[in-house]
């Protein structure tokens, strides 16, 4: 890892490695989604969403950052840093806004159901994640602690920051949680027949319970209030939206809503403790992880379960 560094110009505008691994991820999700909507018979829809998706995506990302960042901008930028994209500055999770945005955008105008192209495209979205995360490797971003056990520096465990002290590349473990849910999802969608929205309910649902605890790793740049990680605290919301959206179709009794109402409390409850008891707290931080990881799993698992209710329901009802 280093220091961002230009290796040319194009018309003025400085490239630097790391664009170009996003530019590339950007072109193989449109290769993915062509692919996906030739399935429909309708290969070109997969360019046309591009097209809404890609301005969309930077736009809400770059707004979400200075959003949150608002102070910290003002004080250490000038006013050009607000419509200098290239100083750099964007959030996944208003990138995330920026793809639900234009899959409304785009279903509204061509009238095609909007749960159906957010499931069709959401496997192009993980790619792209995976590749904008991978690209951190030419940035400093993206890393945890340090490995300071030799026999673990080295990659994927390991990467040398610019100081060459060894540390955790969770860009890497992002990208791979992505990548595989790219695939899973692709292979899902190839061999069940399932309701529209499934799949990309289930992708808010692996991919926000992944990204809670990865973001944990993270000792970058961080957005955050207080203590509380801005995407961490959104990726809650990622994972609790299915749950809610598969229990309302699931015909579930009073009972099993009171108990999946506690458990997402407590659930929550025990992210925040763990996320503020890390490095404040005498328990080890292997520890408060591995607590998280199992509320976590847990999570998914309620998810998975209440979607598999619902299937049965429907089978049921034909």
């Amino acid at each position: 890892m280093r220091e961002p560094a230009a290796i040319g110009q194009i018309f003025g505008i400085n490239i630097y490695p790391y664009g170009i691994g996003v530019v590339v991820s950007v072109l193989l999700a449109c290769l993915l989604l062509t692919w996906l909507w030739k399935r429909e018979g309708q290969a070109l829809l997969g360019l046309r969403f591009m097209l809404y998706a890609i301005p969309l995506c930077l736009l809400f990302a770059r707004a979400a950052y200075i959003l949150i960042r608002l102070n910290f901008i003002t004080v250490d930028f000038a006013e050009a840093f607000v419509y200098r994209f290239d100083f750099g500055g964007y959030a996944l999770i208003g990138g995330i806004v920026g793809f639900w945005l234009a899959a409304w955008i785009f279903a509204r105008i061509l009238k095609l159901p909007f749960v159906k192209v957010v499931d069709i495209s959401s496997p192009a979205a993980l790619l792209v994640l995976a590749g904008v995360r991978i690209s951190e490797l030419f940035t400093t971003s993206g890393i945890g602690g340090y490995v300071d056990n030799e026999a673990l520096q080295w990659f994927p465990l390991a990467v040398q920051n610019t100081y060459g002290e060894y540390v955790a590349p969770i860009f890497f473990w992002e990208a791979l949680a992505a990548l595989l849910l790219c695939f899973g999802l692709i292979r899902w969608m190839q061999t069940s027949k399932r309701p529209h929205g499934d799949v990309a309910l289930l992708a808010m649902l692996i991919f926000g319970g992944t990204q809670i605890l990865l973001e944990s790793l993270r000792a970058d740049d961080l957005l955050r209030f207080g203590f509380v990680r801005v995407s961490q605290l959104f990726c809650v919301g990622l994972v609790l939206f299915p749950i809610i959206r598969w229990a309302r179709r699931g015909k579930l009794s009073r009972t099993v809503w009171a108990v999946l109402g506690l458990g997402a409390v407590v659930s929550v409850m025990l992210l925040a403790l763990v996320e503020f008891g890390l490095d404040k707290s005498p328990i080890e931080n292997w520890i408060l992880y591995l607590v998280m990881a199992l509320v976590i799993s847990a999570q998914i698992s309620t998810g998975i379960l209440l979607r598999r209710r619902v299937a049965k329901v429907s089978r049921t009802n034909e």
